[in-house]
């Protein structure tokens, strides 16, 4: 293959810029030979090995800094960019960087470099199209079970209905400033007001037809979660903080047992219906990158715990949905993780402008106002010193 010099890019590290000397790239496949008795051999296929990078790189004059800062980041910020002059850039892992100088080549340092290539992605037993249809499945399933633990709203008792009634209404209140604080679109509002509406409505029928109230409340939680940004969702719930448990009034009367059995079952109820409205928002949820990824992930896992943490033996149907739809959603955001570049992070010396950074970490100058958005730099001309960027 023959270059145009005039192609070849600067070679770098996560910015750390050094020349080439030589570079070597090593593919193959891992084989497993099994012999068999009495001749011929058995090959099976592991899949194709890890690609190695072996560099030759040297650092002159005012660049010698670069040696050290190779050092550093083979022992520290190991995970990053590797650009090399005949090749885009890759996210690799330093496995070692090994310094040499010469009496002889005064201000002429040579830095060995080797590197292995981060996967690029796992391979997913579903389809992002098939995870989605799961979720949405499971979301409508839940809706009768939903209607099953409303029963917990029902007081025997003449006096515990006031609570009761209390102890519902707070629920709707929690979906209706999920709502508010979701920041939806008139089109989008319109559809979860119809739905918290319909679950009002059902409220003040709650003591006769307590099914209809939990349905209706879990309908509304995925009309929620159908509109509502996943990440300002995600936000949303960890403002609102845990679902708040009744205080203990020390009551321990028939009356009093009634209250505090009918006040207990609004946070059950509403730790179930955060996680549904989350759930449902996750078949739609978009990342730029891993840890964006990752962090909604935890965020998720969390929010069904504390879900399936409340729900007792009363619920047992629900709490194996919820754990289902928690599954659903979890490998959802790790098979999409996989196929999404790591954030590494950008170290220099000087504040440089967006399209040599843009050049020399991905051999193109039209990432610049990427690196802008994610560097917080107020001008394109000048960013940070250090900063956070794709990796490939």
């Amino acid at each position: 293959m023959t270059f145009d010099p005039l192609s070849l890019r600067r070679a770098s590290f996560n910015g750390i810029p050094f020349w080439v000397l030589s570079s070597d790239l090593e593919a193959g496949h891992r084989v497993s030979t099994t012999n068999i008795p009495g001749g011929g051999h058995i090959n099976e296929s592991f899949g194709p090995s890890a690609r190695k990078f072996e560099i030759e790189a040297y650092c002159v004059g005012s660049n010698a800094y670069a040696a050290d800062a190779l050092l550093a980041a083979a022992e520290n910020l190991h995970l990053g960019a590797l650009i090399l002059p005949d090749q885009f850039g890759a996210a690799v892992r330093l496995m070692k960087a090994r310094r040499r100088f010469d009496r002889e080549k005064l201000g002429y340092i040579v830095i060995t470099i080797e590197a292995v290539a981060e996967p690029s992605g796992l391979s997913a037993g579903l389809s992002a199209f098939a995870f989605d249809q799961q979720i949405y499945a499971l979301a409508q399933e839940s809706v009768p079970l939903f209607g099953a633990l409303a029963s917990g709203f029902v007081a025997s008792l003449p006096a515990a209905r006031e609570a009761a009634g209390e102890a519902g209404a707070s629920v709707l209140a929690d979906l209706s400033a999920l709502a508010a604080l979701g920041r939806l679109d008139p089109a989008a509002s319109a559809t979860v007001d119809e739905a918290l509406s319909a679950a009002l409505a059902a409220h003040a029928r709650m003591q006769d037809a307590p099914a209809t109230f939990g349905e209706a409340l879990a309908q509304a939680a995925i009309a929620l979660g159908d509109v509502v940004e996943p990440a300002r969702l995600g936000e949303s719930l960890r403002l609102l903080g845990a679902p708040v448990e009744p205080a203990a009034t020390g009551d321990t009367s028939q009356v009093g047992a009634a209250v505090a059995s009918v006040s207990a079952a609004a946070p059950r109820m509403t730790g179930a219906l955060r996680a549904l409205a989350l759930g449902e928002a996750q078949a739609r949820a978009e990342w730029a990158d891993r840890p964006s990824a990752e962090q909604s992930r935890a965020l998720a896992a969390a929010v069904f715990e504390d879900a399936l943490s409340r729900l007792g033996g009363e619920a047992l149907g629900l709490h194996r949905l919820l754990a289902r739809l928690r599954g659903v959603v979890t490998e959802r955001a790790t098979a999409r993780a996989a196929s999404l570049a790591p954030l590494v992070t950008i170290r220099s010396s000087r504040r440089l402008p967006s399209l040599v950074w843009s050049w020399r970490l991905y051999g193109s100058a039209q990432r610049g106002s990427e690196l802008v958005s994610r560097s917080g730099a107020a001008h394109p001309g000048f960013l940070p010193e250090n900063f956070e960027a794709l990796a490939s």
